[in-house]
């Protein structure tokens, strides 16, 4: 199955790999693992309402949102998200040195 990136994950990839290279190349390599053998065992979820014909990828603490349209053998990955619960407010560190 042929993959294809967006320009928006394809620059949200990048965003990750100059943080984190760990994490996006285990993130491409899950999408290429999923494009090699669809019916293997991933953290799948088809979205609902309008989005049905969406599906949704978890790797870590990563969101892969793509279409598999797998009757024309590809793959488009539209956006890679991380869950807003976990970028919220920050908790302040408590200070280690005597007042």
């Amino acid at each position: 199955m042929e993959i294809r990136y967006s320009e928006k994950a394809y620059k949200q990839i990048k965003k990750i790999f100059k943080g984190d290279k760990k994490s996006a190349k285990i993130i491409i390599k899950e999408i290429e693992a999923y494009a090699a053998n669809p019916s293997g065992n991933f953290d799948i979820k088809i979205l609902k309402g309008k989005f049905e014909d969406i599906k949704r990828l978890r790797v870590g603490n990563y969101r892969i949102i793509f279409d598999d349209n797998a009757n024309r053998g590809s793959c488009k990955s539209l956006k890679m998200s991380f869950p807003k619960f976990l970028i919220g407010n920050p908790v302040p560190l408590k200070s280690t040195t005597p007042d």
